[in-house]
């Protein structure tokens, strides 16, 4: 119809040509639809956002049944999903030739921002193969949004940066009861269910999962989240997952700065460098782990930990806590290797380590390296080795280097030590690990002489044998163990106390501690108020334990909820003040001891002084205006000698 030789003719019909195919496209032949958040269409289905039952909003959410209409999704990127029934997603292998289903929601500038209610329903044999792309998943990027109750079986997701089987990347948004068995593969910053986890400036939660399958990447490799980021929690979890990586490789987060807690990880995870069975990096400020378990095999070079590869950063001292953790799983590797933690600059309190541990240089039960070249203390405390610990040198049943910034106190370590020349007990070697300047800080810590077939080590710990480490009379023996954190057992060793952290799901029963001053200093005698509430009415609770085990101080709330204790720690470092009250969850705060690096000041300028530490015309013209009002400075009235000394100071 279009063979006519006139030019006018021959345009009209190139328009009817193109309109025409134009409508035999799939996703065009009901119509074209444009919306403001709209993204160009892979939907081989031909299926349109009109075609679902409901409206999108949270009252009437559109219902998907099929992966066509799981497609469709990226037509509308604010509206409200619920699946309705299963979904068998095989076809997806086959489209847009090869690359599979297309991430709703691609990027920042079209994020997902509504909600996926999954409604218990399962999604099978979903693909996505697309390693060219960033931010790939289920869904690309939400920002915003919501997941739930999903699960997703065979899922085989393959993506570039930020790729994970739900989510590439999440910030401000919500991800939760979530089941998946997949095959993810990408580059840097990949889990088995979300890459990327907030921005770092909005909350952001992954909650109730469980992962198994395997997750393969570079860098930033989690069993569940690739990159979790300050801001970030990630909490109720549980991976399966065998994980694999070269840098930053974890069972269940690769790189966290945020939060990980009531987390257990149970897959092998095999790396090169920063490699933990948990976690790889746990980073400051924020980063950390508490009330985690990992219990897979971990393999790497350097920077090895059955829990964690590295607490804290690597070249300067920072603070990254692990509160209330174990691992269990063997642990191999080279350098700086540990049952536990490969190099730790944070703060580990309340800690196990039961896995067999091989390495070549700086190999420790507990920890591999405990501080680095800073002042800044890396403190180990109430933690316990069991396992048997094998290297060539540097070797410790606890740790196996301690640098001048590491600090541990009540531990113990148990397990065989095979290691030349340098093992010991508890420490193989106490120094600075790079410049041989001052020694690290062992106190109130022990070994088992027997069963580490060590009869010294380095550091100022205690070698006892096994009967006076085990049975009834063991914390007798071992009299820094606090019974507030240690059990005695008959027949065996100490074990830590169990210690609930409190419930965000029952608030009813948590308590809120507070502190007059969270941070003091060492030598000064200072009083600290500690405000005891409930967290749901924040009504003060009356007769509740508060004990600083580390002082030797304890005592009971008041009618307002408060106790002050008078407060000389000698020592700097963190001292956990716990509280106890009838049902109520046991809760504990920690007290920040800073070095007292102040030399003696006179008491003038003490009193009188600017912020420059100097006596100036100011402040002597301010002392006199305070001896004409009445006024007291530094407690005391401002008398007449006291201005005369003030104005001979600055005459000379």
């Amino acid at each position: 119809m279009c063979s006519d030789p006139e030019r006018s003719r021959s345009r009209l019909c190139v328009l009817i040509v193109s309109v025409l195919v134009m409508l035999s496209m799939p996703g065009i032949s009901g119509g074209i639809i444009i919306t403001a958040q709209a993204q160009s269409s892979g939907n081989p289905g031909g299926v349109s956002i009109s075609d679902l039952s409901g409206s999108g909003t949270t009252d009437d959410p559109y219902v998907i049944t099929t992966a066509s209409e799981l497609q469709v999704m990226e037509d509308d990127l604010g509206a409200h999903y619920q699946l309705s029934n299963d979904i068998d997603a095989t076809g997806t292998a086959q489209w847009n030739s090869g690359k599979g289903f297309d991430p709703v929601g691609p990027n920042e500038s079209s994020p997902f921002v509504g909600t996926f209610d999954g409604n218990g329903y399962t999604i099978s044999d979903l693909t996505i193969n697309r390693p060219e792309t960033t931010r790939v998943g289920l869904f690309g990027f939400v920002k915003g949004g919501e997941i739930r109750d999903l699960t997703l079986t065979d899922a085989t997701v393959t993506g570039q940066q930020e790729t994970g089987s739900v989510a590439g990347e999440i910030t401000g948004s919500t991800i939760t009861d979530i089941t998946v068995s997949v095959t993810v593969d990408g580059g840097n910053a990949v889990g088995g269910v979300v890459g990327t986890a907030g921005d770092g400036s909005t909350s952001t939660t992954v909650t109730s999962i469980s992962v198994e399958g395997t997750v393969n990447g570079t860098s930033a490799i989690g069993g569940v989240v690739g990159n979790n980021n300050f801001e970030s929690v990630v909490s109720d979890v549980d991976s399966s997952s065998t994980v694999t990586g070269n840098n930053t490789i974890g069972g269940l987060v690769g790189t966290n700065s945020g939060t990980v807690k009531n987390a257990t990880a149970s897959g092998s995870v095999d790396g090169t460098e920063t490699v933990g069975g948990l976690v790889g990096a746990n980073n400051p400020p924020s980063g950390e782990i508490r009330n985690a378990i990992a219990r897979g095999s971990v393999n790497g070079t350097n920077k090895i930990g059955g829990l964690v590869g590295t607490n804290g950063p690597t070249l300067v001292d920072g603070d990254a806590q692990l509160q209330n953790v174990s691992a269990d799983g063997s642990v191999e590797g080279q350098i700086r290797v540990g049952g536990l933690v490969g190099v730790n600059t944070g703060t580990i309190q309340e800690g196990t380590a039961s896995g067999p541990v091989t390495g070549d240089d700086t190999v420790g039960g507990l920890v591999g390296q405990n501080g680095v070249a800073g002042d800044q203390e890396s403190l180990i405390k109430n933690t316990k080795a069991t396992g048997d610990v094998t290297g060539e040198q540097n070797v410790g049943g606890l740790l196996g280097v301690n640098p001048r910034s590491g600090t541990v106190q009540t531990s113990f370590a148990t397990g065989k030590i095979a290691g030349t020349p340098t093992a010991g007990g508890l420490v193989g070697t106490n120094t600075e690990a790079f410049f041989g300047e001052q020694p690290g800080t062992i106190r109130d810590s022990y070994w088992d002489i027997e069963t580490t077939g060590q009869d010294s080590s380095a550091g100022n710990a205690t070698g006892l044998t096994t009967a006076k480490m085990t049975g009834e009379q063991a914390l007798s023996n071992m009299t820094a163990l606090s019974d507030f954190f240690w059990q005695s057992r008959a027949n065996d060793y100490p074990v830590l106390q169990v210690r609930s952290q409190g419930s965000s799901d029952d608030s009813s029963s948590t308590l809120n501690i507070s502190l007059s001053q969270s941070t003091i200093t060492a030598g000064m005698p200072t009083e600290v108020t500690v405000t005891v509430t409930e967290a749901q009415t924040q009504n003060p609770v009356e007769d509740a334990t508060v004990e600083i085990s580390d002082l030797q101080q304890s005592g009971t709330t008041n009618t307002t909820g408060s106790i002050t204790f008078s407060i000389n720690a000698s020592l700097a470092g963190d001292y956990p003040i716990s509280v106890s009250a009838s049902g109520f969850s046991d809760a504990t705060v920690t007290l920040r001891v800073d070095e007292n690096n102040t030399t003696e000041q006179d008491p003038l300028v003490a009193r009188f002084g600017g912020p420059d530490n100097e006596i100036g015309n100011l402040d002597v013209l301010e002392a006199v205006n305070a001896a004409n009002n009445g006024e007291p400075i530094g407690g005391e009235p401002v008398t007449n000698l006291d201005i005369l000394q003030l104005v001979n100071r600055v005459t000379g």
